[in-house]
C-alpha cells in the first residue's frame, strides 16, 4: 500500500506537469531538460522519489523521453493500447543491469495521447516484506513451541490423573483404597474419583 501510494501520486502529479507545448517540442525532438515538464523531473530525480520517468506514444509505443541511462526496455504498445482515462496499472516488477529491482506504473495522460511511466527502487519494500515475513515465521514458530509445551504438559497431568483412577478403580473394596485423593483440575475426572469412593463406600457396608 506504501508503494502505491507513493507512486500513484508521483503519477498523477507529474501528469498536472504535462502540456501540449512540452509534448509537441518532445516530438521534435527537443530534450527534455530544455522542457517545463523537464525541471519538475529534476526535481524528482533530486529528491530520490523517481529513479525512472518515460513518455511514451500510447498507440505506437514510441518513446518520447526517458530518463533512464540503463537502456532498460520499455513497455510493449500492446500494453499501452487498452489503458483506460485515469487508470493508473502496475507492471510487472523490472529488474536494471545492474541487478537493481525497480516497481513501475504507466496512466495515460487525459486529453494527450501519451502514457507517463514512472519507477521507483523496490529494494526498500523488498527488504521491509522480507522482514516482516521473518518476523511472521518467528512468531509462529515461537507460538508453536509454547503451543507444544503447553500440549505436553497438559497431556502428562491428565495421564497423571488417569493412572490415579485406574490404580482407585483397581482397588475398589480393598482396604489399600486411596481416600486421601488430590483433587484434580477436570471436572470429570474429580467426578468420576468421586463415583469410585462412593462404590468403596457401598462396598464397604
Amino acid at each position: 500500500q506504501v508503494f502505491d501510494v507513493v507512486s500513484f501520486s508521483l503519477a498523477i502529479s507529474l501528469a498536472e506537469f504535462i502540456s501540449p507545448a512540452d509534448l509537441e517540442a518532445l516530438a521534435r525532438g527537443v530534450p527534455l531538460a530544455a522542457t517545463a515538464l523537464g525541471r519538475a523531473v529534476l526535481r524528482l530525480e533530486r529528491w530520490a522519489l523517481a529513479s525512472r520517468i518515460y513518455l511514451l506514444d500510447a498507440k505506437s509505443g514510441r518513446p518520447l523521453a526517458d530518463t533512464t541511462h540503463d537502456a532498460a526496455p520499455l513497455p510493449a504498445a500492446a500494453t499501452l493500447r487498452d489503458l483506460a482515462p485515469e487508470e493508473i496499472r502496475q507492471l510487472p516488477l523490472r529488474v536494471a543491469s545492474t541487478g537493481e529491482p525497480y516497481f513501475a506504473i504507466v496512466t495515460l495522460v487525459p486529453h494527450t495521447g501519451v502514457v507517463l511511466g514512472v519507477e521507483i527502487p523496490a529494494t526498500p519494500f523488498l527488504e521491509a516484506r522480507q522482514r516482516i515475513w521473518s518476523s511472521i515465521r518467528r512468531n509462529v514458530i515461537i507460538v508453536m513451541l509454547i503451543g507444544l509445551a503447553v500440549t505436553v504438559l497438559l497431556a502428562d497431568f491428565l495421564s497423571w490423573q488417569i493412572r490415579q483412577l485406574q490404580q482407585s478403580a483397581a482397588q475398589i473394596g480393598h482396604p489399600e483404597f486411596p481416600l486421601d485423593r488430590g483433587e484434580g483440575i477436570v471436572q470429570e475426572v474429580a467426578d468420576l474419583g468421586n463415583t469410585f469412593e462412593v462404590m468403596h463406600s457401598v462396598l464397604g457396608d
